[in-house]
């Protein structure tokens, strides 16, 4: 199988190189991956649980592992059985996916996830694997509906489990799974608003030029305040605030550069 687009079609059987081989183009989008989802969800780590910062490195990732798991299957169903529903497609590929490969990837995909539920105990915690269960379903209806006017409401619950996902399983095995709530509304607003305008964007539902000015990342992170003063408020945990304030500085920080 061969790829036009660059893509090495058996080196993406690796999990996690699927991603980043359709998804990132460069240095900037690892780095605007690791800066809005990774690090702020380190941060809730460290605060939720009270972990040092290895130790939230290390939870992080083992979570992240067994989500991306999941998620590289829904990015592989959107870039062959979506391209054909999709009205606004975006072909990634550039050659065609064998049944034989399809079923490879998702097998190794899923003997990750397992291990890793197996191993560390997530499968005795029902509210993770609701969740698990949860993902795979939006991620069906996101690529199996054909209206675009009605993949918001899924790409936003995508967008908010992508969040969540790497970050509950290290509440859940520190005995802290009730900060689940906070991570999922930090999440929303944090995390997914921004992705929101962007996906609307791309699918020609939204006209937003402003959005690539330099400030416009700061400044609608910074207008997301009261929501997660609210979300601080009625949790007693600073924990939001503080991944508030990281990504008005990495949105600042963007919009100084040159």
């Amino acid at each position: 199988m061969h790829s036009s687009s660059g893509i090495k079609p058996y080196l993406a059987l690796v999990p996690y190189l699927y991603s980043v081989h359709t998804r990132m183009h460069g240095l900037r989008d690892h780095l605007a991956n690791a800066v809005t989802a990774w690090v702020p969800g380190m941060i809730l780590l460290i605060f939720l649980r009270d972990l040092g910062f290895a130790s939230a490195v290390f939870h992080y990732f083992v979570g992240f592992a067994a989500f991306i798991s999941l998620y590289e299957i829904g990015y592989l169903m959107n870039d062959t059985m979506g391209l054909r529903r999709d009205v606004v497609a975006r072909d990634r590929l550039g050659y065609r996916v064998k049944r034989g490969y399809i079923f490879l990837f998702a097998v190794i995909r899923i003997a990750l996830f397992l291990a890793i539920v197996i191993t560390t105990g997530l499968g005795e915690h029902p509210g993770y694997l609701v969740a698990c269960a949860a993902l795979a379903a939006v991620i069906l209806a996101h690529n199996t509906v054909p209206q675009v006017e009605l993949k918001f409401a899924s790409f936003l619950q995508m967008s908010v489990l992508r969040f969540f996902l790497p970050i509950y399983p290290g509440l859940l095995l520190g005995g802290s799974g009730s900060a689940a709530l906070v991570v999922l509304a930090t999440g929303v607003f944090c995390f997914s608003y921004p992705r929101l305008l962007t996906y609307q964007e791309s699918k020609d539902r939204l006209s937003l030029p402003e959005r690539r000015k330099p400030w416009f990342h700061f400044q609608s992170m910074a207008l997301t305040l009261p929501a997660v003063l609210t979300i601080v408020g009625l949790s007693s945990q600073i924990a939001p605030l503080i991944v508030w304030a990281w990504l008005c500085f990495v949105g600042l920080a963007a919009a100084k550069q040159p």
